[in-house]
């Protein structure tokens, strides 16, 4: 949509925009095409697919001409307007209407629906229509299959004689003020939950001298009145005046006001030709008024009355997931048990009240204290899930007993699925109930009171879709991955909640050696489903092990089926666990490796190690491992090799010493290889000092998400060639993969160097963390040259974003890995990035 100005000089004011969501056609009408002259005239008449009978169109006193008339029923309820066939069922109903001007006695609308136009039930009756003026109705209705409506005058013909409804107002125009009445300026409105009556808005009152003033009455003989203070000064007085001869008389002076919502009823002279009501002393806080209904002298028995609608509109029923839910906070404030909303968003109560007074959160929902009064869900077409709820009985009542049921036969029938008799009082707290059900066909819900006389409060009721109980999926690790005598370790937890899980704790267990109690370490959330200790362990010495396990607890539908979840999977009976080291991580690694062998000739498949002459290997162990898909996201162990006592050193030829597994013929193999290679694609290899610390994970001919992946594959054809580590250094980063110089198992590879690493060329760094949470840490790996470090920040990255350098900042170093941290840079936004300058 676009607005804009094609002319003229002059400024344009424009307010209010509102765009609404495209209404299905059939779904509303207002009658403005119903042109034809014989529409005039009562009949049965059909247009635009809606069916108006026994009526007519009309002009005169229309809402916006013309409108349709129901006639009074001489007989019956003959008297309807119906809709086409909505084929997505209906939703709420809202309209205008007006009560005719044949009589005095109101009249009032039923809502029935069809599934074939011909059987009609009735859904809902509206308030009395006792105003001739023009007034918004809503009915919250829900019924997900297809249907017709209809609106049906059921005035009763001959009414008894009763008083007659002069005024009643609800203020829907908000502080403009209806036809008639009169406002002092500075009236504004509240609109919140809980702080109108019927329908928002109502009015506020929030100075000395704000007065509201009827239009000229006949004969009035009481007023009724919704009002609620705000944070209100006992003090402070409204009058209810009468104009009487020309002379306003105070009827009287309301003082000792509450910050709860009250409807008052009050006498007021006959021969009064108005009403006003006067914030007479403001000593404090504010009064929210509203639905004023003034009754007159009754007048005899009434005829059945004409009612007049317009601008009707059916919605679309709310999806069966936006109404599983029912905290009652944007239910209609509803103060007494038998009036008011009793059917929303699908939602139906009887004989309750919907307010805040005693409530859980917000408004909640009391049932009165008869056997026989229920909250019933809509019907769900997807079945129901978990059940949960929120219940306590009012104050000092008994206790009720409700019952938990559910229905497949639209009510019909009720199985119970259990029977409470144990609701706290709500002045002292509320209980949660919970029931996983998972039935996979269509069913209503309800909690019916079926026993005692105590008054029942509910609220935050949700009923989810049949799916599995609330679960977590729980993977934990400890950093470093092989830590040594100067090392702290952080245990580190990731996260997946599924199916609606809520997690509460999440608490590291550990213990040194392998008997004892476990000590329990708070975990602490770090991004989003990244945990780590709140504080961290060790340092420890050589041959240290230390045991630990994850716990996870969490709320969430049915999640007492499988709360709480550990890792490793048995907990404390089967921990996960780390080892100090004889010796520094990172002095051995893989060096070469030949595992493509698939045509049978060429190089037999072998793994080499290099590191520190006479390096002791006692202990350690190679992992193969295979994976389960080809996308490398789950990989299984195959094989494993412990190296023994006996065949502990690495060759004794400086500057490198070798170790290779390898099969049958390889040269200078230590130990021979009991399963082919080539078989797993891709193939990961893992190498684990004697604490079962992992020095290296690597991927060949293909990507895993726990593996460092070499970016060359061996090729099968290619004869006497393998992949092979090139390049100067004394650590397994400053050497490049290769598959250009022949495999040498047990020897140094041709184009390796050790020793003679170049600090002139730059790291190969990659951030391995970063922690966001009062202050910035950012962790980094490969730094192996121990090249500068300073931490950059910038506001934007568009264009060419200035990176200014971080003062004050933090940072340690340790074996290739740098921690940096700092506070974070003032702004709504920051960028940050981590630059290495040679020493």
């Amino acid at each position: 949509m676009d607005i804009r100005v094609t002319a003229g000089t002059n400024l344009f004011l424009i307010d209010n925009i509102e765009i609404l969501p495209r209404v299905e056609p059939g779904r509303s009408q207002n009658f403005s095409a119903w042109t034809n002259s014989y529409l005039y005239t009562n009949g049965c008449h059909t247009f635009d697919f809606w069916t108006l009978c026994t009526g007519r169109v009309f002009d005169v006193g229309a809402f916006t001409a013309p409108s349709a008339v129901l006639p009074r029923p001489a007989g019956g309820h003959t008297n309807y307007l119906q809709s086409p066939l909505l084929e997505e069922g209906y939703g709420t109903i809202s309209l205008k209407a007006a009560r005719g001007t044949n009589g005095s006695a109101p009249g009032v609308l039923w809502v029935q629906e069809s599934p074939d136009a011909v059987t009609w039930t009735t859904v809902h009756t509206s308030d009395p229509i006792g105003s001739p003026t023009w007034m918004p109705y809503e009915f919250s209705l829900y019924q997900p299959e297809p249907r017709y409506v209809r609106l049906v005058n059921a005035s009763a013909s001959n009414a008894a004689s009763g008083p007659s409804v002069l005024i009643d107002e609800g203020f829907g125009a908000g502080a403009t003020p209806p036809d008639g009445w009169t406002f002092t300026r500075g009236i504004d409105v509240y609109t919140s939950a809980g702080n109108f009556g019927r329908e928002a808005p109502s009015l506020k009152l929030q100075a000395t001298g704000h007065t509201i003033e009827t239009p000229e009455l006949v004969n009035p003989t009481n007023v009724y009145f919704w009002l609620k203070g705000q944070t209100i000064n006992p003090a402070s007085q409204l009058n209810v005046e009468a104009l009487v001869g020309g002379t306003w008389q105070v009827v009287r002076g309301i003082t000792g006001m509450i910050n709860s919502a009250t409807t008052t009823n009050i006498a007021v002279p006959s021969s009064a030709t108005r009403i006003r009501f006067v914030y007479q002393l403001r000593a404090g806080g504010n009064i929210s008024f509203d639905d004023v209904i003034i009754h007159g002298a009754p007048s005899g028995p009434q005829p059945a009355q004409d009612i007049l609608i317009d601008d009707i509109v059916i919605r679309a029923p709310e999806r069966a997931e936006e109404v599983r839910e029912q905290n009652f906070d944007t239910w209609p404030t509803k103060t007494q048990y038998g009036n008011g909303v009793a059917l929303y968003q699908g939602w139906t109560i009887t004989n309750a009240i919907v307010n805040t007074e005693n409530g859980f959160d917000l408004q909640s929902l009391r049932l009165n204290n008869t056997v026989g009064n229920y909250i019933q869900s809509p019907r769900f077409l997807d079945g129901i899930g978990t059940i949960s709820f929120m219940y306590a009985k009012w104050l000092t009542d008994t206790v009720p007993q409700l019952a938990v049921q559910y229905s497949t036969n639209n009510g019909a029938t009720w199985i119970t699925l259990e029977t409470l008799t144990d609701a706290p009082s709500s002045s002292s707290g509320y209980k949660a109930y919970e029931y996983t059900l998972n039935l996979e066909q269509p069913a209503v819900f309800r909690i019916y009171h079926s026993a005692g006389v105590g008054r029942a409060m509910i609220d935050n009721i949700a009923i989810t879709v049949p799916q599995p109980p609330a679960d977590v999926q729980l993977f934990a690790y400890h950093e470093p991955s092989a830590p040594f005598t100067n090392d702290t370790i952080d245990i580190m937890a990731q996260l997946s909640p599924l199916y609606g899980a809520r997690v509460s704790s999440v608490n590291t267990y550990y213990r040194m050696g392998t008997n004892g109690a476990f000590t329990a370490l708070p975990m602490l959330v770090t991004n989003f489903t990244q945990y780590t200790t709140a504080s961290s362990l060790g340092p420890y010495s050589t041959g240290t092990v230390v045991q630990y396990y994850v716990r996870v607890d969490f709320t969430g539908p049915g999640a007492s089926a499988n709360s709480p979840r550990f890792y490793p999977a048995d907990g404390p009976s089967a921990p996960a666990f780390f080892a100090i080291p004889r010796t520094q991580s990172g002095q051995v690694w893989i060096n070469e490796v030949k595992y493509d062998n698939s045509w049978g000739w060429g190089e037999s498949a072998f793994i080499e190690l290099a590191g520190p002459p006479s390096f002791n290997l006692w202990g350690w162990s190679i992992e193969l491992y295979y994976a389960i898909y080809e996308n490398g996201n789950a990989m299984l162990l195959f094989d494993r090799y412990v190296i023994q006592n006996g065949i502990t050193t690495l060759s004794a030829t400086p500057p490198l010493g070798f170790w290779v597994l390898g099969e049958q013929g390889v040269d200078n193999a230590r130990m021979f290889l009991t399963n082919d290679l080539w078989k797993a694609k891709p193939l990961g290899i893992k190498l684990l000092n004697e604490g079962g610390g992992v020095e290296q994970a690597l991927s060949f001919n293909g990507a895993s998400p726990d593996f460092d992946q070499v970016p060359v594959i061996d090729d099968p054809f290619d004869d006497g060639i393998g992949l092979s580590l090139l390049g100067a250094g004394t650590t397994y980063s400053n050497f490049t993969w290769t598959t250009e110089v022949p495999v040498s198992p047990g020897a140094m590879n041709d184009g390796q160097s050790y020793g003679d690493e170049d600090v002139s060329e730059p790291p190969n760094v990659w951030v391995e963390r970063v922690i966001w949470t009062t202050n910035i840490t950012i962790v980094t790996a490969g730094n192996t040259n121990s090249w500068l470090v300073q931490p950059y920040g910038a506001s934007s990255l568009s264009g060419s974003p200035t990176w200014n350098p971080v003062t004050p900042f933090h940072s340690s170093y340790e074996n290739g890995t740098n921690r940096i941290w700092f506070e974070p840079l003032p702004g709504p936004s920051q960028f940050y990035r981590v630059q290495f300058t040679k020493p």
